[in-house]
């Protein structure tokens, strides 16, 4: 079981997920229910990358903007709601998705 202060979960995943330059595009589009994301952009990315809907788009700041070695804690309900968007080709995120 994990928990921080505001939650308890009983499973965490781990992924790693590499954008398409100019494309949003999902981190996984299976079902994947879940409570929590914590996404955390790549510390060798070239430039920023936006988190968000299916409308984060780096190139215009739409979305969450992370540089690397940022991070970023989404509460929601299903993972395949995330996307991402890059500029750099290469770039991307690992992340951790919590459940119950």
């Amino acid at each position: 079981m994990l928990h921080d202060s505001r939650h308890t979960f009983a499973t965490a995943v781990s992924g790693v997920k590499t954008g398409t330059v100019g494309d949003a595009v999902q981190v996984v589009t299976a079902d994947t229910p879940c409570r929590m994301i914590h996404i955390h952009a790549k510390a060798g990315n070239a430039s920023n990358v936006s988190i968000g809907d299916s409308s984060a788009d780096a190139s215009t700041g739409q979305g969450k903007l992370l540089a690397n070695g940022e991070h970023y804690d989404y509460p929601l309900n299903n993972l395949n709601k995330v996307y991402l968007d890059i500029l750099t080709a290469g770039d991307g995120i690992d992340y951790i998705y919590f459940r119950d």
